[in-house]
């Protein structure tokens, strides 16, 4: 084992840089290059690590239909609680069928389709999504501010 091998197990700052030679000099700098690489690779794995949990964090919160659109749609008040609990325990499939119900009841409301609507797409049901709307649109205009 030569010296210039043995520089790279040294503690290099106590070295000066002119009395090391250019085997020396290159063991340094990829020292110097594993450790950014291993900063950076921490980093990253660091960074991924809080993003996913950042992530699982929004999956097991997923957006709800704004709570102003229930109070102010056309429900009876067993109704809206109803609708309210299905919502919080994320049975869609029930909050749909309350809504459906009340839709035959009501088959004018654009609040009750709109409202819909914004169920079926939380349940991925994308294709009922756009007829809900659909429908709500033929009654009145939607609006960009529309619940």
């Amino acid at each position: 084992m030569g010296s210039n091998q043995q520089i790279c197990y040294r503690e290099p700052r106590f070295l000066a840089w002119e009395n090391i030679g250019m085997k020396g000099k290159a063991c340094l700098v990829r020292l110097a290059i594993q450790r950014v690489i291993s900063a950076t690779s921490f980093l990253f794995l660091a960074m991924t690590t809080l993003q996913a949990r950042t992530l699982g964090q929004e999956l097991r919160d997923p957006p709800v239909p704004d709570p102003g659109a229930l109070l102010i749609a056309p429900l009876e008040a067993s109704l809206r609680s109803r609708l309210e609990e299905a919502l919080k325990a994320r049975s869609y499939t029930r909050a749909e069928t309350i809504l459906v119900e009340e839709i035959e009841r009501n088959p004018k409301s654009t609040l009750l389709l709109r409202l819909l609507g914004h169920i079926f797409f939380l349940d991925a049901k994308y294709l009922d999504t756009a007829v809900a709307m659909k429908k709500a649109e033929a009654l009145s205009p939607l609006d960009e501010a529309s619940p």
